[in-house]
């Protein structure tokens, strides 16, 4: 089984697309307990999609 990383993350919201170096990450702390989400650098949106280039090993077919 192989694991596959976002190529790009698209912003839902303001259309913006972006890398995985250029991603902010928002921590917050719920009930204690800390929880992270990827958001647009630009509007902050979390509502984002990512894409995915690249093959696939064949038993993943």
């Amino acid at each position: 089984m192989a694991v596959y990383r976002p190529d790009a993350y698209i912003c839902n919201g303001c259309g913006n697309r972006f890398n995985n170096e250029e991603k902010r990450i928002l921590k917050e702390q719920v009930d204690g307990i800390f929880t992270t989400k990827t958001v647009c650098p630009e509007c902050l949106s979390a509502d984002i999609r990512t894409t995915i280039t690249g093959h696939r090993d064949p038993e993943d077919y």
